[in-house]
């Protein structure tokens, strides 16, 4: 007979989303089983250690950092662990040129004169159709009833900008025809971007006066002091672990062979090449990829998402040409390349003395991967970009280069995607109101990682009753209201 262990909850994911609600419920004397297909705990922010000659470097999941406003994921991540502050410094390689992000006015002669004078054009004709009108500059609230990511970009930016540099990067990026994109693509990705409050990007015309007009940027970050940026995630699981008193129990390596719905009340998994029947009492938690989740349930869901490799490169410092960004934007539609992240920049912490090493990200499509069922043949290819954009002076001087594949690293905002999500979500509560669906993954949401936190926050209140109220999670973190 098949042993039966019983949790509160089962939480499907060990990212932040996991394991925030797992502390969260622990605190409140909730039991819980966390199932992760990784070996290791954090998610989409876990670090990465390799050992080299004595030397330990550490590399993040793409560039992470903490920012945030919200005093509760402040009053959250100081709770657990300590952080640096650090500054920020973005770069964009664009027209075979790099340029600092947000643009400086001592930049704007790099610009190719041609285009430089279509982007005047735009503008011209921007103003010219904003000029007279009751508001100054067109926001994100005026174009709330546009769908489009074209046109979104086309009434922002203008029709230069968006052939030479959105459309090239964001289907490069996304593997996916930019006319069949959610201009929430913008509001959660492209306008992240400028961080910064004082700075307004939601227009051509704002951003050049912000170009011409330029005030400080200040803007600070919080980075864990040691062990890299998933180092946040160990040192809460290491809290979970510890309470000897409310029992949470880790299983890795692991994915769901089986739900089945008891009643509509309780749940009960199994797992692949695992003898044990687990059973939640009060629900299932669900951060993973929704369509994994509806093809558990004999649900059929359309949504997509990107998979990434992370190709980490330990390279000696002399042997790099370009020092100063924490993450560079590779346009060109022709480069693999979309991201370039240097850890060294994020925290000495992560690199040895005398090294400056690099993740390069390139994105694979579900629906036809080319990339990540063959990673390791294309570290020879990244090795070569990142010499020919001008970051690499000698490839033949990396001292080894790592290729990671991970899945689920994006969600794709096809125009219909809110019709797909809500009717995934619909047949999912038909089969069990005990199914929550959280984090970046199964939310369908493009969240960062202090997202994640106050989402997850959000929800333990309303499983244990200390709220009633549904957590708007687009509206709050910039996109808009889910109806």
């Amino acid at each position: 007979m098949r042993s039966v262990s019983e949790f509160d909850y089962i939480i499907v994911g060990a990212g932040p989303s996991g394991l925030v609600t797992a502390y969260e419920l622990q605190k409140r004397g909730f039991t819980s089983l966390i199932v992760d297909r990784d070996t290791k705990v954090g998610g989409l922010s876990k670090s990465v250690t390799y050992l080299s000659d004595s030397n330990t470097h550490i590399f993040d999941t793409g560039p992470k950092r903490f920012h945030s406003d919200d005093q509760v994921v402040l009053d959250y991540l100081h709770e657990i662990s300590t952080f640096e502050v650090i500054g920020r410094s973005t770069e964009v390689f664009f027209s075979k040129q790099f340029f600092e992000w947000p643009l400086k006015t001592s930049q704007i002669p790099k610009l190719p004169i041609g285009m430089a004078l279509l982007c005047a054009k735009d503008l011209l004709t921007k103003f010219t159709n904003v000029r007279g009108a009751s508001s100054q500059i067109q926001n994100l609230d005026s174009i709330a009833q546009q769908p489009s990511f074209k046109q979104y970009i086309l009434n922002q930016y203008g029709n230069t900008l968006f052939e030479t540099f959105f459309r090239p990067y964001t289907e490069k990026f996304l593997r996916w025809d930019v006319e069949d994109i959610h201009s929430d693509w913008a509001s959660t990705g492209i306008n992240r971007t400028v961080i910064d409050e004082r700075v307004d990007a939601t227009s051509i015309i704002a951003l050049l006066r912000g170009i011409l007009l330029p005030q400080k940027n200040d803007t600070s970050f919080l980075y864990p002091q040691q062990g890299g940026f998933g180092n946040f995630f160990e040192q809460l699981y290491n809290r979970i672990s510890s309470n000897d008193e409310v029992h949470v129990e880790l299983v890795l390596n692991a994915e769901l062979k089986s739900i089945e719905v008891l009643n509509k009340s309780e749940l009960e998994i199994t797992l692949k090449n695992n003898s044990s029947i687990f059973c939640a009492r009060k629900g299932l938690i669900w951060t993973g990829n929704l369509n994994d989740l509806s093809n558990l349930l004999g649900i059929r869901s359309d949504l997509n998402y990107l998979n990434t490799v992370f190709y980490d490169v330990i390279v000696r410092e002399e042997e790099v040409k370009r020092k100063k960004a924490q993450w560079t934007y590779i346009s060109d539609r022709n480069s693999l390349i979309s991201r370039v992240t240097s850890m060294r920049e994020f925290s000495k912490s992560t690199t040895p003395s005398g090294y400056y090493n690099l993740v390069a990200e390139l994105t694979d499509s579900q629906l036809s991967p080319r990339y990540i069922n063959t990673h390791s043949a294309y570290k020879s290819h990244v090795l070569d970009e990142l010499k020919s954009i001008g970051i690499l002076s000698n490839r033949a001087k990396v001292e080894a280069i790592h290729s990671r594949p991970v899945r689920d690293t994006y969600p794709i905002y096809k125009l219909d995607y809110k019709k797909s999500f809500n009717e995934a979500h619909k047949y999912i509560k038909q089969r069990s109101h005990k199914i929550h669906l959280l984090g970046r993954s199964g939310a369908f949401w493009y969240n960062n990682s202090d997202h994640s936190i106050r989402m997850s926050l959000e929800l333990v209140k309303r499983l244990v009753g200390e709220t009633s109220k549904d957590f708007d999670y687009r509206a709050y973190f910039g996109g808009k209201p889910s109806h």
